[in-house]
């Protein structure tokens, strides 16, 4: 494992490759690592710690492999990222993971996500889309896409057959609604009507 804080604001560290012997990223590991532009995770790691890269402005891109299974709370928060890859294991998707990435167009998230944490993308202010490869996760905390682009949509990859359709249709209109809400309460929070017409551009799209 990478311990807690081990290269903790080594600014001057432009690259890492992490080898395959290693199985978790610890707390904070390269946390402040601003001149980082080059990450590669080996594919036996399984979690990747709280802010374990948070603040490592320069890195633009990230794919997460299929071994890792829970990304930390703030794991790549306030970020250059303009690609996101996540691999097809991840069951949880923590609280504020990639917000404020204000460089990330799009996400998709895989089918084995069952859960995402409260504001997880908050403050990704260029977001459009979100792409769900599968079901909607059951687990959704509060303000996980908001203050996203104006025009953000969620879609839905996936092929819906027999009596899957109804209810994968049920939690997605939850998710739908739960993003409304938030939106809803923006708006009182900021006392206009402006923000009306912002809940008329979340839409769930069928691909």
């Amino acid at each position: 494992s990478i311990g807690d804080c081990a290269f903790y604001d080594c600014r001057g560290l432009t690259s890492i490759t992490i080898p395959d012997s290693v199985t978790s990223i610890g707390w904070s590991a390269f946390n402040g690592c601003s001149g980082l532009t080059s990450v590669t995770i080996g594919n036996s790691v399984t979690s990747i710690g709280d802010s374990a890269f948070s603040a490592c402005s320069g890195l633009t891109s990230i794919t997460i492999p299929n071994s890792v299974t829970s990304i930390g709370k703030d794991a790549f928060g306030w970020l250059g990222l303009t690609s996101v890859t996540i691999g097809n294991s991840v069951t949880n998707i923590g609280e504020h993971a990639f917000w404020g990435c204000s460089s990330l167009t799009s996400i998709t998230i895989p089918d084995s996500v069952t859960s995402i944490e409260k504001e997880a993308f908050y403050l990704c202010r260029n977001l459009k889309s979100a792409i769900f490869l599968g079901d909607a996760p059951r687990d959704v905390g509060d303000d996980i896409f908001d203050w996203c682009a104006d025009d953000f949509v969620i879609k839905v990859k996936k092929v819906l057959r027999d009596g899957m359709a109804i209810q994968i249709q049920r939690n997605y209109q939850k998710l739908g609604m739960a993003i409304l809400l938030n939106m809803v309460q923006r708006m009182i929070r900021l006392n206009t009507l402006l923000l009306i017409y912002q809940v008329a551009q979340v839409r769930q799209v069928i691909l």
